[in-house]
């Protein structure tokens, strides 16, 4: 029998009888666990092999966030450019060129193409301060300028429903339907730039095709350089944005040809899978 000290009701200290066998049940209730796990037999516990297998199942392996954004933008800017009468939504800076063909031969869309660029640069500018307030906040501002994107694009593919198959005219639909996806591109842009730093552009493939062609001239001159190891991982890496860019491209031509109007949806579903894709080797 054992005698020990303990507290009573309203504060009090009391005392309090445990018998020998009421402690030697704790004690079995306390180190049961630990029993069982040393008197495990190598029998009972998993091989190597075995744990592999338990470790590949229970890991989610999520998309990258950089090849869905490469491949969006390549979509996007494919599909706007045939759907909307030649204007880039992506790469706005070329609908300059885009916009002085059609003044030269008369062709609809000159609107969409000639407030492209002050669009994108407002939505950039504004989705800028709005990551900054997201960190101030101690709130990484990836996700969030995500979903803006998601909402931005599945508006995009409810007036493609309702409205399309679009003609690249001048009607007030079409101009808003352009606006909408060259603000969600400029949104990915300015979030790619800003925050996804450490990937190749998702839009832009001009810089990055030219920084491919200089590093394969710098492993072909000297192959022994101590920098031609960083000079392969980027070709690696960049090689591989230009090839989703590109199907892509492909891609959005497709969905244009087979189906013009459901091509339009695309875009939102990928921008919904973006919000759960891994951009941990991405972030700057």
């Amino acid at each position: 029998m054992s005698k020990r000290k303990g507290w009573g009701g309203h504060g009090r200290p009391c005392h309090y009888v445990i018998q020998r066998n009421e402690l030697r049940t704790i004690d079995a209730i306390v180190s049961r666990p630990f029993q069982l796990q040393n008197q495990l037999t190598p029998r009972h516990r998993l091989s190597p092999q075995h744990q592999h297998s338990l470790n590949r199942v229970t890991t989610v392996k999520h998309p990258s966030l950089p090849t869905l954004l490469s491949f969006n933008g390549g979509y996007v800017d494919t599909l706007g450019f045939l759907s909307l009468s030649g204007l880039f939504t992506a790469h706005v800076t070329g609908n300059f060129v885009t916009l002085g063909a059609t003044m030269a031969h008369g062709l609809d869309g000159a609107w969409s193409k000639l407030l492209a660029l002050p669009m994108f640069c407002a939505i950039v500018f504004l989705s800028r301060l709005a990551c900054l307030m997201l960190q101030g906040r101690n709130r990484s501002p990836i996700r969030p300028m995500l979903v803006v994107k998601l909402m931005l694009l599945t508006a995009v593919t409810a007036m493609a429903f309702i409205y399309g198959p679009f003609n690249g005219d001048n009607s007030t639909i079409t101009l808003v339907v352009a606006l909408a996806m060259v603000s969600a591109m400029a949104i990915q842009n300015g979030l790619h730039k800003a925050h996804l730093a450490k990937a190749p552009p998702s839009t832009l493939m001009t810089g990055t095709t030219t920084q491919i062609m200089l590093d394969l001239a710098d492993i072909l001159a000297n192959p022994k350089s101590d920098e031609i190891a960083a000079a392969r991982a980027r070709v690696k890496k960049m090689g591989a944005a230009v090839i989703t860019f590109a199907v892509g491209c492909g891609a959005g031509a497709a969905g244009f040809m087979l189906a013009p109007v459901v091509a339009f949806s695309l875009p939102a579903i990928l921008a919904f899978i973006a919000l759960f894709a891994s951009s941990a080797t991405a972030e700057s």
